[in-house]
């Protein structure tokens, strides 16, 4: 009689439960790299926010020159055009835009000086969350005319 060449019943359960083991670390290690790039992808999206948030303030301080601060509500303009800026707990709205972003505090400035109303020349504004902390300051120069009519 030939004998038949076979794994036996105990070595076929060693093999599986071996490679039961390691199919469950890869899909833990997957898992966990899913979730590092889910906050990686996060955290980009926030800074690309804020780099954009940035670019549109410095455009409009350096376009305007100055805006004028009432409460929580910035206003750029001139005798052509106009931008309002509210800023809000849970959002930034410039006219008609929305920015998401939450600022944990807000500071303006007119020539190095902190101010609650009137004319600002510099805005820093303070954006933290669980994936980035981050501080944002815009300023734009003044022409002549500014201390002639201020």
């Amino acid at each position: 009689m030939n004998k038949v060449k076979a794994f036996t019943l105990s070595e076929i359960l060693v093999v599986m439960i071996i490679s039961t083991i390691v199919i469950s670390l890869a899909f833990t290690v997957l898992n966990m790299v899913q979730k590092q790039v889910k906050v990686i992808k996060k955290s980009i999206d926030i800074k690309e926010n804020i780099q954009s948030l940035e670019r549109v303030i410095w455009k409009d301080f350096n376009q305007f020159g100055y805006g004028e601060l009432e409460g929580n509500r910035l206003q750029f303009k001139n005798p052509i055009d106009s931008v309002v800026y509210s800023i809000h707990n849970d959002v930034i709205i410039r006219d008609a835009d929305s920015i998401f972003l939450v600022p944990l505090s807000y500071t303006f400035y007119l020539d190095k000086e902190v101010k609650k109303q009137g004319s600002v020349d510099a805005i820093k504004i303070n954006f933290s969350n669980p994936y980035t902390s981050f501080d944002l300051f815009v300023f734009g120069k003044k022409d002549a005319s500014f201390y002639l009519n201020y």
